[in-house]
C-alpha cells in the first residue's frame, strides 16, 4: 500500500515522492516541525517515520492494538519533540 505526499518547500518547489510501506490504508499524517520528517499512521496498527529529503522510512513502530486515526506532536520543556 502506498500513498502520495504532495508539500510545497520552503522554497516554493513542489515535491512528491510516493511513500510506499503501510499494508493497509494511511488515516493519518503530521510534519515534524522542521518540516523534514512526516509521520504516517494506518489501519494496518503502524506509525512510520519518514524522511521528506528521499521518501525512505528508517523507522517503523508496530505494536498497537488499534489503528491510528490520529497523530499529536507536542514539545517537551527541553524542546524535544514528543509523538
Amino acid at each position: 500500500m502506498s500513498f502520495f505526499l504532495s508539500y510545497t518547500s520552503i522554497f516554493l518547489c513542489f515535491e512528491q515522492h510516493e511513500l510506499e510501506g503501510h499494508i493497509s490504508d494511511v488515516t493519518t499524517c503530521r510534519f515534524f516541525p522542521s518540516g523534514q520528517v512526516v509521520l504516517s499512521g494506518g489501519a494496518d496498527l503502524r506509525l512510520k517515520i519518514w524522511s521528506i529529503e528521499d521518501g525512505s522510512c528508517p523507522v517503523t513502530l508496530k505494536g498497537h492494538t488499534a489503528g491510528l486515526t490520529s497523530l499529536q506532536l507536542d514539545l517537551d520543556s527541553l524542546g524535544n519533540t514528543l509523538i
